[in-house]
């Protein structure tokens, strides 16, 4: 079975646009950054990604940046398919000299549309990305190209 999950890896990279819906009033939009490792399981695809994202405020001198991992539940065999993110991510904020920082749980929920030619996969991701620390939350409307290859 291990030999099985091993052998049968895809590499994915993400890179797209993320908009504040909810929560951040004062962040213009953000580039997102993924890179994943997925399997197909059968009835569900499951991929271990790393992601990182940064945005800049309406003012100067305001950003707001976060790392993290996910696990990501997709159906690999269908074109239009749904996405559920699950992680954790380190946020950080900054405004000037000031700095804060913690962690957060983070989530997503939304489709992928898959095109597919031999071992390469491309796909637009479309989601809503939120974060919360179970008092607040936080959400962006996301857009994303992903590209895939399964070794």
């Amino acid at each position: 079975m291990v030999l099985y999950l091993l052998v049968n890896l895809a590499l994915g990279v993400e890179g797209g646009i993320n908009q504040p819906l909810i929560g951040f009033d004062n962040l213009n939009s953000g580039v997102v950054f993924n890179v994943s490792l997925s399997n197909d399981l059968g009835v569900v695809g499951l991929s271990l990604a790393l992601q990182g994202s940064f945005y800049q405020g309406k003012n100067p001198g305001y950003s707001l940046g976060s790392y993290g991992a996910r696990f990501e539940f997709t159906k690999h065999n269908w074109r239009f398919t749904p996405v559920i993110e699950l992680g954790s991510d380190y946020i950080y904020r900054e405004l000037n000299q000031l700095k804060e920082s913690g962690f957060t749980l983070s989530y997503g929920i939304g489709f992928q549309l898959k095109f597919r030619y031999e071992s390469i996969r491309v796909y637009p991701e479309f989601l809503y990305d939120g974060l919360t620390d179970f008092s607040t939350q936080a959400g962006f409307l996301g857009i994303r190209l992903g590209i895939g290859y399964e070794l």
